[in-house]
């Protein structure tokens, strides 16, 4: 009996020894937190984007301090908001504005460069030396430094926007990767199946019988026109895309076609007049079964340096 008592006693002695052991030899406790990419990072720029577009628009248009005040908190302390009379600043106020670039300056910061097209001014023309076309628009460029507030009211201004000058240009416009454009010959195999597609998808009609398989496009609907007919047709790699094949496809090639279309709109209800307005496409064919299907719309035109031109 007293055997069985000292067991009971080791036993309750070794599990009050062998418990303290386990917490004083417990892992460290991490903390996990989400890293945010660099995409999910620029991502977020589209919103101070369109935020300080909407604060320049109000800034120039001749908003009072409590209206600028959503923007820019510090818009009614006193003497710090725009001199000139409401109604005055409204005259000038921007015809468009749109975001050009935007920055991110550190996390949850960024500055963003507005352009506003503007009615030009007397003040404008002196400065040009009276060659900037009377009353013809002239474009003006905003700096606005715009920092995430955290919660649900979103970002907000730290300071007035700073007028600065035009952003420089390299004075090269993109090269496109495509050779020589060609007129579209109606009767041309090519050109029938393009003509068919963007009828399909601008006007009436089915387009799955154009896709390759995998392939995803869905028609523009309503339909915004009455008539798209293709006009000019270029390619990468060739200055003839609309020479005649000597031999029927490779399965599986690839053509990467620029289009240009000429689009019709129905007669207006006002002055009963239709009108045409010129549309352009990067068409990406794939070849199947001896004939060409549209593997996509690529998102833009392919540059002279860019991969899509490589891969021809």
């Amino acid at each position: 009996m007293t055997a069985v008592r000292w067991l009971a006693w080791g036993l309750l002695v070794a599990g009050v020894v062998l418990g303290g052991l386990a917490w004083w030899t417990r892992p460290e406790q991490v903390t996990v937190r989400p890293v945010r990419s660099a995409a999910e990072d620029e991502g977020r720029g589209v919103g101070p984007g369109g935020f300080a577009e909407m604060f320049v628009r109000a800034y120039l248009s001749g908003a009072g301090a409590e209206e600028l005040s959503g923007y820019f908190p510090g818009a009614g302390d006193s003497g710090s908001g725009p001199s000139a009379s409401a109604a005055s600043r409204r005259q000038q106020g921007a015809e468009a504005t749109a975001a050009t670039r935007v920055r991110r300056a550190a996390d949850g910061y960024w500055q963003v460069t507005v352009a506003a097209r503007m009615p030009s001014s007397p003040a404008t023309d002196e400065h040009d030396g009276g060659d900037s076309g009377g009353d013809a628009p002239v474009m003006r460029y905003f700096r606005v430094p715009v920092r995430d507030a955290g919660g649900p009211g979103g970002p907000v201004a730290v300071s007035w926007p700073a007028e600065v000058a035009a952003p420089r240009t390299s004075g090269q416009a993109p090269q496109p990767a495509y050779g020589s454009t060609q007129e579209a010959v109606g009767s041309h195999p090519l050109v029938r199946t393009l003509q068919d597609v963007v009828g399909a998808y601008l006007v009436s009609g089915s387009l799955e019988r154009y896709l390759a398989p995998g392939a995803s496009l869905a028609p523009v609907r309503p339909a915004p026109y009455t008539r798209a007919t293709v006009r000019r047709v270029a390619e990468i790699g060739t200055d003839s895309p609309l020479a005649e094949p000597a031999s029927a496809p490779r399965e599986g090639a690839k053509r990467r076609l620029l289009v240009d279309v000429e689009a019709r709109t129905a007669p207006a209800r006002t002055s009963g007049a239709a009108s045409s307005r010129p549309l352009t496409y990067a068409v990406v064919l794939t070849a199947r079964d001896g004939r060409w299907e549209v593997s996509s719309l690529a998102s833009a035109p392919a540059l002279a340096d860019s991969a899509a031109a490589k891969e021809k």
